[in-house]
């Protein structure tokens, strides 16, 4: 206890604190020393400068105190805040590294066709072409699979268990496929949530939308979108942010968002296109309007980040 306290004050420039309360009793006995002798009428003079000394004494090292007191509240709150900031961080990173090693574990099947640009200029083209691939060997036509909705219901329903109700392992690759990108989804929402409470800044932020720039407007990655709209998985301002990224090429220049056409191939077919023709529905309020909004508190947080 008194380590601590001689630390509070050595911080606080007090070194030579016990030479003044020395002084302090010196002068505090010399006063009553003279009182038996003395041949004024009012001692009480005394008695007053005694009280006055005891109270500095006493007052003086305790008003210390309390100043050094809050001091280090303070800083222990910063330092509080500042750790929960970086665990935050590190939260966001190790969510990442689960991502690195799924797309690692299935690297040898269907599911990194979600970096796939198929070359066409014509939207439902590059849908068509990366729906067949993720049919193949299921006997599925692709005219049966042409909305985001379609395919999502497709490898959920119990109707692709068969009768022996062993998933067959196209099934289950669309499955998984799903999973790496319900999951990528999620970090990108963490990144988000990270990124409103500036515990990122916007030129990190952009790192974090490079899943989106490399996936596009892949179908299994719409289906995702599809799932957590209806699931309401998201807030509105997440659905909003994730239809300017995709809809548009944004990128923070100069602290200013730009916005430009998000070309997925070279022969400069958009993403908005692709998501007109097949998910409309992306494209409108119709996405995040029944969507939940934030609360009032989480509102409070981030204005107070700012």
């Amino acid at each position: 206890m008194w380590t601590n306290i001689r630390a509070e004050w050595k911080e606080c420039g007090l070194r030579r604190f016990w030479i003044w309360l020395g002084q302090m009793f010196d002068a505090i006995f010399r006063v009553l020393a003279e009182l038996p002798s003395a041949k004024s009428p009012e001692p009480v003079a005394y008695l007053t400068l005694v009280v006055a000394f005891l109270a500095l004494v006493v007052g003086v090292p305790a008003a210390v105190l309390s100043t050094c007191q809050i001091k280090e509240a303070a800083g222990e709150v910063e330092k509080s805040a500042q750790k929960m900031l970086n665990d935050s961080r590190n939260n966001l990173y190790n969510s990442d590294d689960q991502v690195d090693r799924m797309q690692l574990e299935l690297a040898k099947g269907r599911t990194w066709s979600i970096f796939w640009r198929p070359n066409t200029s014509d939207p439902r083209d590059y849908w068509n072409q990366h729906v067949a691939f993720l049919l193949a060997g299921t006997g599925v036509p692709v005219t049966a699979v042409q909305t985001p909705r379609q395919l999502y219901e497709l490898f959920t329903s119990p109707a692709t268990l068969g009768d022996s109700l062993s998933l067959p392992v196209n099934f289950e690759e669309m499955r998984k496929t799903y999973i790496l990108l319900s999951k990528t989804l999620d970090e990108i929402y963490s990144a988000y949530d990270n990124f409103c409470l500036k515990v990122i800044d916007e030129t990190e932020m952009e790192t974090w939308i490079g899943y989106l720039r490399s996936m596009g407007p892949h179908p299994m990655f719409l289906a995702t979108l599809y799932h957590w709209q209806q699931s309401h998985y998201m807030t509105q301002d997440f659905a909003k942010f994730l239809q300017d990224r995709l809809l548009n090429d944004c990128t923070f220049i100069a602290g200013q968002l730009t916005r430009k056409p998000f070309y997925v191939n070279d022969l400069k077919l958009t993403s908005r296109e692709v998501i007109e023709q097949v998910y409309p529905e992306f494209a409108t309020k119709e996405f995040w309007e029944e969507l939940p909004e934030k609360s009032e508190e989480t509102l409070k947080r981030e204005a107070a980040a700012k």
